[in-house]
Order: C-alpha cells, then sequence, then structure tokens
C-alpha cells in the first residue's frame, strides 16, 4: 500500500489526500535529485511496494553508473511490521550477495540512516510481466513465449535449488518477474525467500502472495523445491489465461482461451495441493515443458522450411543422377561411334523395358493411392531404375566394342572395362543414396528453436509426473 511522503501514513488507493496531513501526495516535493550516502543521486521513481519505494539513481563513484536503490521507511511502522521488515531486508542482502547468476540481479551496497533502509541493486531496464500483461491486447501472453518465459524461469530457479542449502524463492509471480527488450528475464524480490532445512518440519510463518503460494507456504508443511513449481505453475495461469489463479479457481478459463490438452494437465500436475504429486525438480519440469513446446503448430516460417527441405531432399539425387546420365551416356556414345552403329536402337529399347518394368513394380504398390501419393512412390524408385537401366547399356556397349574392325582389345580386357564401368555405376548409385540421407539429416537439424537445437522430447518424461 503507497505512504504520503509528507507523514508516511497509508494511503488508500482512491484517495486525493492524505487522512493525517491533509496534503496531496501527488503535489508534494519528490526525492528525486537527492544525495544519498554522498553518493548516489535519485533521478526518479520506478516502482512502489508496500513498505517502501524503488528509485532510479545515479552511482557517481562509479562513473555515474545506473543503479536501482529500494527504499524501506521505517517512520510509520508498527513493531510488528519493523520486525517483518527487518527480516525480508536482512534475507534479501544476505542471499543475493552469495548468488551470481545472469537472471539474478547482483546487490552492490547497502546503507541505513535513522528513518531508512536501503538496498543498492542492479538497474534493470525492463517491465515485469505484470505490467506487460497490463499492455497486451486480451491480458494475456501466446503459448509460444509463455513457456520460453517459463523454462528461462526453471533455469534460475534450478540455480537457486543447486545451493548448499537450496534457496527457495517462495514467491514466485508476475509481479517479481521482470523481462528486458532484449527478453532477459530476471527474478526480483528476494523479501520471503529462505534456506531449505531438512530437519524443520514447517516454515515459522505463513508468508506470499495469495494464489501464487503453495499451501505448504501457510504452515502445513515445510517448503521445498516443489513449493516453486507450484508458484511457476500459477504465474504460467495467468500468463496464459490473463486471470489471477484465484479468479480461475473459482470461475474457471476463460471460454476462448484453448490449452494444449499436455499443457493443461501438466499446469494442473504442478499446482497439485499435494507437493509429493507435483514434478519432483525444475530440471525435469524444463524438459517437459519443451515437449509441449515441440508439439505445439508451426510458425509460417517452420512449415516453409520444412516445405523446402522435403522438396530438396526429395529431388536433388534423382535429379542429379538424370543429369549425369543425359550428359555422360550421349557423350560417350558420339565419342565411340555407337549412335552411328545398329546397336544404339535396340539398346534403348532394352533400356526403355528395364526401365518400365521397374516403375510398374511401385506403381502397383501404390495402386489405390492418390496420382500424386504414386508420383512420389514412383520418385523414390527413380534412382534404382536408372541404375538398372544402365546395365544393359554397359552391356550393348561392351557387345558393339568387341565386333568393331580393328578392335585389339581382348575379351578378358573389356570384360574388365565392363566391371569398372559397372562398379562406377554402383558407386554413382550409393553416393546419391548418401546424399538422400544427408539432406534427410540436414533437415531434422533444420527443425529447431531460434537461436539453439530442438530436442526431441519423449512424452513418456512428462507422463512420469501425471
Amino acid at each position: 500500500m503507497p505512504r504520503c511522503h509528507n507523514c508516511g501514513n497509508k494511503l488508500l488507493t482512491q484517495t486525493a489526500l492524505c487522512t493525517v496531513c491533509a496534503k496531496n501526495p501527488a503535489q508534494l516535493p519528490g526525492r528525486t535529485g537527492k544525495l544519498l550516502a554522498q553518493r548516489y543521486r535519485i533521478l526518479a521513481k520506478v516502482g512502489e511496494g508496500g513498505f517502501g519505494v524503488v528509485y532510479k539513481a545515479q552511482d557517481r563513484l562509479r562513473g555515474n553508473k545506473i543503479v536501482a536503490i529500494k527504499e524501506i521507511d521505517l517512520s510509520s511502522l508498527s513493531t510488528q511490521e519493523k520486525i517483518d521488515v527487518t527480516d525480508s531486508y536482512n534475507r534479501e542482502i544476505t542471499l543475493l550477495s552469495k548468488l551470481s547468476h545472469k537472471s539474478l540481479p547482483a546487490i552492490h551496497d547497502h546503507f541505513t540512516d535513522p528513518e531508512h533502509w536501503y538496498v543498492v541493486m542492479d538497474y534493470i531496464r525492463g517491465k515485469t510481466l505484470e505490467e506487460i500483461l497490463q499492455t497486451t491486447r486480451g491480458g494475456r501472453l501466446p503459448i509460444k513465449q509463455a513457456l520460453e518465459i517459463g523454462m528461462k524461469l526453471c533455469d534460475v530457479l534450478a540455480y537457486l535449488h543447486g545451493q548448499n542449502p537450496p534457496v527457495i524463492f517462495r514467491d514466485v509471480k508476475p509481479s517479481n518477474v521482470m523481462l528486458t527488450r532484449k527478453g532477459n528475464l530476471y527474478l526480483i524480490d528476494f523479501g520471503i525467500a529462505r534456506l531449505y532445512r531438512r530437519d524443520k518440519r514447517r516454515d515459522t510463518g505463513p508468508l506470499g502472495s495469495p494464489g501464487y503460494a503453495a499451501p505448504e507456504q501457510y504452515g502445513i508443511a515445510q517448503t521445498t523445491a516443489q513449493t516453486d513449481i507450484y508458484g511457476l505453475g500459477a504465474t504460467l495461469q495467468t500468463l496464459l489465461s490473463g486471470k489471477e489463479p484465484l479468479d480461475i479457481r473459482a470461475d474457471g478459463w476463460p471460454a476462448d482461451c484453448n490449452l494444449p490438452e499436455r499443457l493443461q494437465t501438466l499446469l494442473d500436475c504442478m499446482m497439485e495441493r499435494d507437493l509429493k504429486r507435483r514434478p519432483a525438480d525444475v530440471k525435469d519440469l524444463k524438459w517437459d515443458l519443451k515437449w509441449v513446446a515441440s508439439t505445439l503448430p508451426k510458425s509460417r516460417w517452420q512449415v516453409g522450411m520444412a516445405s523446402f527441405w522435403k522438396l530438396v531432399i526429395n529431388i536433388v539425387p534423382q535429379t542429379m543422377m538424370l543429369l549425369l546420365l543425359s550428359l555422360l551416356f550421349p557423350l560417350v556414345a558420339a565419342a565411340t561411334g555407337f549412335l552411328a552403329s545398329s546397336f544404339w536402337i535396340p539398346c534403348l529399347l532394352a533400356m526403355l523395358v528395364v526401365f518400365v518394368g521397374c516403375c510398374i513394380s511401385p506403381l502397383l504398390a501404390v495402386s489405390g493411392a492418390r496420382p500424386l501419393e504414386r508420383w512420389a512412390a514412383l520418385w523414390r524408385r527413380l534412382p534404382r531404375a536408372l541404375f538398372l537401366t544402365l546395365l544393359p547399356a554397359l552391356l550393348f556397349y561392351i557387345f558393339y566394342d568387341s565386333l568393331r574392325p580393328g578392335n585389339t582389345f581382348a575379351w578378358v580386357e573389356v570384360l574388365l572395362i565392363g566391371s569398372v564401368c559397372a562398379t562406377l555405376d554402383m558407386l554413382l548409385f550409393s553416393v546419391s543414396k548418401r546424399l538422400f540421407r544427408l539432406l534427410k539429416h540436414l533437415r531434422n537439424l533444420s527443425r529447431a528453436y531460434p537461436g539453439r537445437s530442438r530436442t526431441s522430447i519423449p512424452p513418456q518424461k512428462m507422463s512420469q509426473h501425471m
């Protein structure tokens, strides 16, 4: 709840005047331009919470580097509120000063004065997910974008849970996640985070945000890594529906929000009341989210690329063989005088018989299919048909060469040359098959996320949690 800058009284959301000092909060001078600790010059107020304000400031000792300063006002707090704020302040400083991750803001300094406590940390140029939803059409994010955010949150939560002892964040929600224009994600506000203790049966006190806090955060049991998984599930629900988790529980999902069945099942699993029935680890959860993302309909660009690779794979090997044969066979025949002899007509007829015979078999196998499918089956058999068609051509040429006047080749040499030609033919066929496999492999590699390859995740990986 915001407070009056003049007297520190708590202000109602819609109030125009402070009920204690009768001042208009909007007309009161702020702290812009003031110097804190003889070092930090306040530039603007960028946020406000229950017990304090966040300022954008310049650090004069570090070349006017832009930093964020969280100010906690103690002047009008009750005794219990001061105890809560003190615990939150010390916890955030203690935890963040020991952690280092690309998705966590670093703490640079902390200091106090008689009425305020201050924490200096990285200034993040971005918006919280809550602010992004407020400015997004329909108040919700596309499924793919929400899943990408969920996977990034899995990465930073896996880092926290991997500490010794594990750090449980306990307050995963849209207002505690910031996203920059470049897509970098930050987890902010460690005010209620805690260290996991194996010997404790439950937490000291109930802390968390209604709807996003797991049942065990209200004194039922000790919070664990599954507690953050619950909060992550609630956050994804809000990103996908535009509604708060408590509203979804009361009124259900919006009628126009159609989620894939796999995703809906995973979200239900993440928000199970019994923490033992939730996914055991955020690393496994990330793979589950990846699997769901891999089943989403592809974008137009991905469909176009898949069609291009399919076309290349189906056309290139056969086209190469047709071009080689259309150039190689006439050149050899013309250079040796084969076309001027009477052998070329029966040779051509024999080649046609072999080629047609090889093509009839795949057509009969798909006789009941559509024309396009019959042509596809014929095209796949084309390399083998061309290879077999060359065999009668080689035999006729060897027979022609052996009967030419003045031929100095012995039958053994003719057979040797024929064997070499047959070997080259088989090699050409083998190379075309390997090229086909290579292109197929490249097509599989093209099915990837932007900037990274997408691993195919078996559905059994997700089903073990459901």
